[in-house]
């Protein structure tokens, strides 16, 4: 083991903000040179760079909500969630919760959150979002756990003049507004740092987030894209990477033959990296 280096690590560099209006069908195929250039004709020129990738999120479309009006205040803000298993996403609710409460001191919102949590489970999303639109939700605050499954919800939100807003996982709804980071094209990023520092040699196990959404199935395509510069390198799939620390230990470091970059989408993971890699073999130094 000592005749090799390990990178064991999760990358989560820091990249552009993408704000994305809307969609209308993920792409079945990447789109020809000239398709994306006129998807990309309003996109400022030196945030293009940024879009890479854009059609495993969204398709971009013309501003749906361009004549939407906001309900009288003070609104009832809600929160919809797919899953709230980990730390992030629960800091994520205590942060909505909080500029709720903001809100609240100003006479905009009603001072509580209501908040749900489908747990993975897309038709029971479904179920909880037309709820909260039947309870008077103004403004729905939404991490989807599908990029289609609630179409119908968001649409019946939009005829309603309630607000969606999707956070980190687009969907492929033309009523919602997903405001995310571009999963393509830091997972991107990533993997063509990962295969420089390997020299393009090594294995690598992809250990993807939850299963479903639209930023799990970009970073995968990505990073796989950028592995194919370098086909001495073998990518070994795995399941996701967001459950408990001691699971995920026990399934890489059984894994044959020996791992030398784990790549991980799921934040939160950087420290169980680092300490995983003493196990597997000899980080690299620095």
């Amino acid at each position: 083991m000592s005749g090799w280096r390990t990178l064991s690590v999760a990358i989560l560099g820091p990249v552009a903000a993408l704000a994305l209006l809307a969609s209308q069908a993920l792409a079945d195929e990447s789109p020809t040179p000239e398709q994306q250039a006129a998807a990309l004709a309003n996109v400022p020129k030196d945030a293009q760079q940024y879009y890479q990738g854009y059609w495993y999120s969204t398709k971009l479309v013309a501003d749906p909500l361009a004549n939407w009006q906001p309900h009288k205040a003070p609104w009832q803000i809600c929160h919809n969630d797919s899953y709230l298993g980990n730390s992030w996403r629960a800091n994520l609710v205590a942060e909505l919760q909080e500029l709720t409460s903001q809100l609240a001191k100003q006479g905009l919102a009603k001072d509580k959150l209501i908040v749900t949590n489908s747990n993975g489970d897309i038709n029971l999303e479904l179920t909880q979002l037309k709820t909260q639109i039947a309870q008077g939700c103004d403004l729905i605050m939404m991490y989807p756990g599908s990029a289609t499954g609630l179409c119908s919800g968001i649409r019946d939100a939009f005829d309603k003049g309630v607000l969606v807003v999707t956070i980190d996982a687009p969907v492929d709804c033309p009523q919602a507004i997903n405001v995310a980071r571009n999963p393509y094209f830091y997972a991107k990023l990533q993997g063509d740092w990962i295969m420089k520092q390997l020299g393009g040699k090594g294995n690598v196990v992809l250990m993807n987030g939850q299963p479903g959404t639209t930023d799990t199935v970009a970073e995968h395509e990505a990073f796989l894209e950028a592995a194919k510069a370098n086909p001495t390198s073998k990518s070994l799939a795995t399941s996701t990477a967001c459950g408990r620390a001691r699971s995920r230990n026990r399934r890489c470091s059984n894994i044959s033959p020996p791992i030398r970059k784990p790549w991980t989408r799921c934040g939160r993971l950087a420290t169980w990296g680092w300490a995983s890699a003493k196990s597997w073999s000899k980080p690299v130094g620095r």
